[in-house]
């Protein structure tokens, strides 16, 4: 059986090389004011620990984070951080926490939006 791991190093359960669960979804079509919320349906049989999101296609704006509704201020417990590709940039959130139920997470521009580098 070959490596069925894609280009962007997840494989198809969504687990990357280092064999943490990576979450990918894109931006691409959406408003840039639009904000994304994700739901993280964790719980005790299935917990939650410091998840990361990548926003394909972000662009360069900044990002401001809530969790269940409340403003998380980047720093030890909240990072983010671009990855820059051929095809556009991308956001990456990490968020320090351990949870045993679901967990909302909005992500929202903070700001202007900075369109992606020309190629």
């Amino acid at each position: 059986m070959g490596n069925r791991t894609r280009r962007d190093g997840v494989g198809p359960a969504g687990i990357d090389q280092q064999g943490s669960l990576r979450s990918g979804v894109s931006r691409e079509g959406a408003a840039a004011s639009q904000p994304l919320q994700v739901t993280l349906r964790a719980s005790a049989e299935s917990p939650l620990v410091n998840p990361a999101l990548v926003i394909r296609s972000w662009g360069l704006s900044p990002a401001r984070v809530e969790i269940d509704g409340q403003p998380v201020p980047a720093g030890k417990d909240l990072r983010l951080g671009f990855v820059h590709r051929l095809e556009g940039d991308d956001l990456v959130v990490w968020i320090r926490k351990d949870a045993t139920a679901p967990l909302r997470i909005t992500v929202a521009p903070d700001g202007p939006d900075v369109p992606s580098r020309p190629r």
